[in-house]
């Protein structure tokens, strides 16, 4: 005798039930490894990040030929390290600055070159700051984000070294980047300004 009888109404939806929570699994252990794995790419890319700049501000403050001065608590900055350049041409007297702007997490780098009004001041910063806030064009001098922290101790300046300090932060952890760097010029903690 054949028996040919079917599934019943009951067993389909207790086939579709468990097959939901078989997918639902599924897919729940997907988002957490994709999320895991977005996290770990976001930090890995922060250190990558941090590395970088930290090897660039670090060369930078090793080829300094006059001066390096750190400037705090400024209108349009909270933090900025002035490198200065000299030399005989105009070309050859400039002034790095990296900014340094802890509510929005960013660094800013700019280069102004010391002739006409630029001597090298604080106010040249200030002046130079007050421009781009008044542009709105921060972004075109975006050196890093996530910058929880940057600090540069140049109490060993006459020494020619100094420690850079860059603190990253990203989706609760951290990341810290500290060096002496040592200058390979002699430089003054206060260099007079470029009038000649």
């Amino acid at each position: 005798m054949n028996n040919n009888k079917g599934m019943s109404l009951v067993e389909i939806v207790v086939s579709l039930a468990i097959l939901g929570i078989v997918v639902a699994s599924v897919c729940t252990f997907m988002n957490i490894g994709m999320n895991t794995s977005t996290a770990s790419t976001s930090i890995a890319s922060v250190q990558k990040e941090a590395q970088t700049v930290q090897n660039q501000v670090q060369s930078w403050i090793m080829e300094a030929n006059k001066g390096i001065v750190c400037y705090e608590g400024q209108a349009n900055f909270d933090y900025a390290i002035a490198i200065y350049h000299d030399g005989i041409s105009a070309s050859e007297r400039y002034i790095q600055v990296v900014y340094y702007r802890k509510e929005e997490k960013k660094l800013f780098y700019h280069k102004l070159m010391a002739e006409g009004q630029v001597n090298g001041t604080v106010e040249d910063l200030i002046n130079d700051s007050n421009a781009i806030e008044s542009a709105g064009d921060w972004d075109s001098y975006l050196l890093s984000s996530f910058v929880s922290n940057l600090s540069l101790d140049t109490a060993k300046i006459k020494d020619q070294v100094v420690t850079f300090t860059i603190d990253y932060e990203v989706k609760g952890k951290s990341y810290h980047v500290s060096n002496t760097v040592k200058l390979r010029n002699e430089v003054e903690e206060h260099p007079t300004n470029y009038s000649r």
